[in-house]
């Protein structure tokens, strides 16, 4: 075999690997943030805002995940039947993102079932509105 063949063969070789390659990079899923990212962007400001209003109630949303359910506990500062929108964000895998809406009640406690996401970090993300201000607080939370 002379030096031709092996020159050849290497580079056909490199092609096959690139081209493996470009297939393989092809069927991986790339998750942002969100859908609509660039257009929740824009709204980042407004997130912000919001975000300084839920700090300055001094009182947060408390939460404890066992056995698959969130026990939120919701400050007193926040008004009976506020309407409050929560995202189970899951920062790897879009698939196990969960929302739903709530209404604070008497107890200022409320039970989400989110057993069927796999074990991992995930952010809740709280927004609400009273009066004239929005809130918007994330929270951490290990399940």
């Amino acid at each position: 075999m002379n030096w031709g063949w092996k020159i050849t063969g290497v580079y056909v070789l490199f092609a096959l690997g690139m081209i493996g390659l470009v297939l393989m990079a092809s069927s991986q899923r790339v998750d942002l943030v969100s859908k609509d990212y660039y257009k929740e962007e824009l709204a980042f400001s407004q997130q912000m805002d919001a975000a300084k209003h839920a700090s300055s109630l001094n009182q947060s949303i408390q939460v404890d995940a066992q056995e698959g359910i969130l026990r939120l506990s919701f400050p007193d500062t926040i008004q009976t039947g506020t309407k409050i929108q929560l995202h189970w964000y899951c920062p790897f895998n879009a698939l196990n993102d969960r929302k739903m809406e709530c209404s604070v009640e008497d107890s200022h406690v409320f039970l989400w079932d989110v057993s069927e996401t796999p074990s991992g970090n995930y952010e809740l993300r709280a927004q609400w509105k009273m009066g004239d201000h929005n809130y918007y607080q994330p929270i951490q939370v290990k399940r």
